[in-house]
């Protein structure tokens, strides 16, 4: 019973698999997929700023969620047959639930893109130095820092956008992973605010 639960969950994640690389099929670049829509946009105005006149290196696709990003993590060999001769990437938050997507410790760093044993290059956020200090200052043990990609911007960057309707912050809304610690759970609404 338990072996065929889990062919059962392997042939879930290679037909999930299969699904986002057929969207990855739709372009000659390698493809970079990222959690959600806002992810994309995100990404692809940095590239703009940083980079005009330059067109972007990959296709950036949003998975759909971190949900979905799991079968881009899919641990083992047998997923590789179905990546073939694809470049794909994967860039994830750095929070709790993009830390468990990859299976090398080193990558949780973030910051370095490292191949996993599917054949697909991962790489989380690097916090930045502001985070950090932010992360610190309200005694939030690392484990539990939410990095994500609207983090990565200077704060004065991310309140023009936010001024500028670029994107907005939801108020007072915990992520899941502070539920098991109702502590942690307060110091980061302190730190939101």
């Amino acid at each position: 019973i338990e072996t065929r639960g889990q062919v059962t969950s392997l042939e879930h994640e290679r037909d999930e698999l299969a699904a986002l690389l057929q969207r990855a099929d739709a372009t000659p670049l390698p493809s970079l997929f990222v959690e959600g829509e806002s992810d994309v946009t995100i990404l692809t105005a940095a590239w703009q700023a940083f980079h005009p006149g330059e067109a972007l290196p990959v296709t950036i696709l949003a998975a759909g969620g971190t949900r979905q990003m799991e079968s881009l993590a899919g641990r083992g060999s047998a997923l590789r047959q179905l990546l073939g001769d694809r470049l794909v990437f994967a860039l994830a938050d750095n929070d709790r639930e993009g830390r468990d997507l990859v299976e090398d410790s080193r990558t949780r760093h973030g910051g370095a893109w490292r191949q996993q044993t599917n054949g697909i290059h991962w790489c989380l956020l690097a916090p930045t130095d502001e985070f950090a200090r932010a992360m610190k200052r309200f005694d939030i043990p690392e484990a539990f820092w939410p990095f994500t990609i609207e983090n990565a911007f200077p704060a004065a960057l991310r309140r023009q956008a936010m001024t500028e309707g670029a994107y907005a912050v939801e108020e007072a809304v915990i992520q899941s992973s502070f539920q098991a610690d109702a502590g942690i759970a307060n110091k980061a609404l302190r730190a939101a605010h």
